[in-house]
């Protein structure tokens, strides 16, 4: 059995290396250079940024199991960082009863370990494909095919997944409707620590929904340096502007927001993430179409969490193994699709 996943964000490789497990061939397709999607971290001479996920929490039994072996092996630490909300100025800290967790020394190290040994073709931008009742064939932009498939995984953003749906209309009703919002990232750095107490903020009545002090985390650079991510809102009213234009709105705001004198940093690059965070997320965690065997998935469908990601791609691999028996068989139509 082979299968492709489109996607090496977590769901994806969630989704690979757990069919990997089972014995089942797959490949990989990406876009970017590397492999985690949002789970990214900008490095840039002696300094790191992680500038889309910020951390992750826990509630689920099996990404608990996951998160327990990723400790073990010390990619993953624990963040005792102060965290609170501000509003005008006004710092309130939050519950220390939340646990929270960080890829070590960065973000990326979760999904650059998730990757290791997998098949995945980087640089690679698909744009087609198609089912011939028995196989998948997919194309990339230059033309170039790849195939035969027993079945597909997509686990891009719901905009970027429709335009390979059109052979699953019932399936592609179900996520159209999903509306993602992009957020603006603003990466700093000072040559002294900025007198605030608290290391991550969520931010009310701002551009801003969150500040973190980043060099606070486990193994990053000491470096002063400071993660700003503008809010659903404010990033799609300002979503065309160019980074240059973003930089100094972001970093006013964040000197509003925490009090704080203005202070010119050594560094400063801004990030657009387009489609970083579902408004209306979907409980289920991933969609199936047994007829045309295939899969969708993502932190979309789970919650917009990293742990949504990591179940949603583990959950669609686990329905992707049993399914030899079903490639004899499809299902009917009308009982095709299965919502989990």
């Amino acid at each position: 059995m082979r299968v492709a996943i489109i996607g090496a964000g977590v769901a994806g490789l969630a989704a690979a290396r757990s069919l990997q497990n089972n014995g089942i061939n797959v490949t990989l397709f990406d876009k970017s250079r590397g492999p985690g999607g949002r789970m990214a971290t900008r490095r840039i001479d002696d300094l790191a940024f992680d500038h889309g996920a910020q951390y992750f929490t826990v509630r689920d039994d099996r990404f608990r199991r996951q998160v327990h072996l990723w400790l073990q092996e010390g990619i993953v630490k624990e963040w005792r960082g102060s965290i609170g909300s501000v509003k005008n100025g006004t710092v309130q800290k939050k519950s220390v009863s939340t646990v929270r967790y960080v890829g070590a020394p960065r973000m990326s190290a979760i999904t650059r370990s998730m990757s290791a040994r997998l098949d995945i073709k980087f640089k690679t931008r698909i744009i087609d494909s198609h089912f011939d009742g028995s196989h998948w064939e997919i194309t990339d932009e230059n033309q170039m095919t790849y195939g035969s498939y027993d079945a597909l995984v997509i686990t891009t953003p719901p905009t970027q997944a429709l335009p390979f749906l059109d052979q699953s209309p019932a399936l592609k009703r179900e996520i159209e409707c999903i509306i993602m919002q992009p957020c603006w990232a603003v990466m700093a750095s000072f040559n002294r620590p900025l007198p605030l107490s608290s290391d991550g903020l969520f931010v009310e009545d701002s551009p801003l929904s969150w500040i973190c002090r980043n060099n606070s985390k486990p193994g990053r650079p000491e470096s002063e340096s400071w993660v700003l991510h503008g809010s659903p809102e404010w990033s799609s009213d300002h979503l065309e502007k160019k980074p240059d234009e973003i930089l100094p709105l972001l970093l006013t705001a964040f000197f509003e927001a925490t009090g704080l004198k203005s202070v010119k940093p050594d560094f400063a690059k801004a990030h657009r993430w387009r489609y970083a965070l579902a408004e209306n997320p979907l409980t289920q965690e991933y969609f199936w179409d047994e007829e045309n065997r295939l899969a969708v998935c993502g932190d979309w469908c789970n919650g917009s969490r990293i742990e949504g990601a990591y179940l949603s791609g583990v959950s669609a691999a686990g329905r992707l193994a049993g399914l030899p028996d079903a490639l004899q068989k499809p299902a009917p139509r009308e009982e095709s699709m299965r919502l989990r």
